[in-house]
């Protein structure tokens, strides 16, 4: 067993036509060719360490902005 295989969280990972911190609002469709693909979960968006991957993600796009849900097909 992983040590993160109890936890779980799904959420947003991108909502179409809200005003982002660095002003951009991301359109509609921007990551409909992500629909069904898995990406790392990496904490607070540390790319530069393996040890901050804390799972994986499947991505679904959704009318309202990129959705992501726990894939546990994946291993750590």
């Amino acid at each position: 067993m992983g040590k993160y295989d109890d936890c779980d969280f799904s959420g947003y990972v991108a909502k179409y036509g809200v005003l982002c911190d660095d002003g951009t609002k991301i359109a509609k469709g921007a990551f409909a060719d992500q629909d069904g693909k898995t990406i790392s979960l990496v904490w607070n968006h540390n790319h530069d360490n393996l040890n901050n991957v804390i799972g994986h993600c499947a991505l679904e796009e959704r009318d309202d902005g990129l959705y992501g849900r726990p894939d546990r097909k994946s291993v750590v």
